[in-house]
């Protein structure tokens, strides 16, 4: 599908998934805000990447410079052409080919294939990769977590698919890389299978089950949250059948808690979703055994 061109004044989910990739790229400490709004800070960090790759410094993020992000971050589904272009060294919008802008020799994240979408969150796919990376590896150089950037990029990718045929079998992708495969187009909830799909990504275990409650033994536990960490959340009312939610926390905002994961809100995509803490019973936070917080 193709990739929404952005540009100075835009305000969206995409601006913000592109802010949280231009920062690791570049290395910006701190990164930009993730506001979602694309302002002169924003065009000035996409137009200092675009010069460092030999694209077209002009600040609008076309097709070209998102292959270049994909390709700086080792993240598959932003560095392959979209369909129908032609598989050329990146352009910029209009510019000079790009320099140095080389695909990563070691396999990354990529997808299998899917299956269902129900009630609160949405995942990606591919096996594992061959080469489980190192503790330290899993941390970005700005800190954010490899698999919370893996959903980020699956997100740009393919969030307005979800409720289509494509929907459907990217869930399915999702669902494999857990025990339960149900069809493709059944409708199950899928927030654990997109969670296990973005950690076996990076190479990490998840639980291997499509239970948003399997998480809550998963790893150790954090008495206080970390960006980016497993958060599983049991509902005060009847959001799901079980009344178990499994996603990554975002950050908090007063009582308002924000998070990003597959199968949320009422279309049932990758979201970035926010709810009281009143409306929960419960929330576990979990990291990943043995890797640095």
């Amino acid at each position: 599908m193709g990739r929404p061109e952005l540009r100075s004044g835009i305000r969206n989910g995409d601006v913000r998934v592109l802010q949280q990739l231009v920062s690791e790229a570049e290395n910006l400490r701190p990164g930009l805000a993730r506001d979602g709004i694309f302002g002169p800070l924003t065009q000035a960090a996409v137009a200092r990447f675009q010069r460092q790759k030999g694209l077209e410094a002009d600040g609008v993020v076309g097709a070209q410079t998102w292959m270049a992000l994909g390709l700086a971050l080792h993240l598959p589904q932003l560095a392959a052409p979209p369909p129908g272009a032609p598989a050329s060294p990146p352009r910029g919008n209009g510019g000079s080919p790009a320099a140095v802008v080389e695909r990563p020799s070691a396999a990354a994240p990529r997808s299998v294939p899917a299956s269902a979408s129900p009630p609160q969150q949405q995942p990606a796919t591919t096996p594992a990769p061959a080469r489980a990376q190192t503790h330290a590896d899993q941390l970005s150089s700005t800190g954010e977590p490899r698999w919370f950037q893996v959903a980020l990029a699956e997100f740009q990718a393919h969030h307005t698919v979800f409720g289509t045929a494509d929907g459907n079998q990217r869930i399915h992708e999702y669902f494999l890389a857990t025990s339960y495969h149900p069809g493709v187009g059944t409708h199950e909830a899928w927030c654990s299978a997109f969670a296990n799909w973005c950690m076996r990504q990076v190479g990490l275990q998840g639980t291997n089950m499509a239970a948003a409650a399997s998480w809550l033994n998963w790893g150790i536990e954090l008495s206080t949250p970390r960006h980016g960490c497993v958060m599983v959340i049991h509902w005060a009312g009847s959001h799901s059948g079980s009344g178990n939610h499994v996603t990554f926390f975002d950050h908090a905002a007063g009582d308002h808690v924000f998070y990003f994961g597959g199968n949320q809100t009422h279309q049932h995509q990758i979201s970035i979703s926010q709810a009281p803490r009143r409306a929960m019973t419960s929330v576990h936070y979990r990291w990943p055994k043995g890797y640095p917080q």
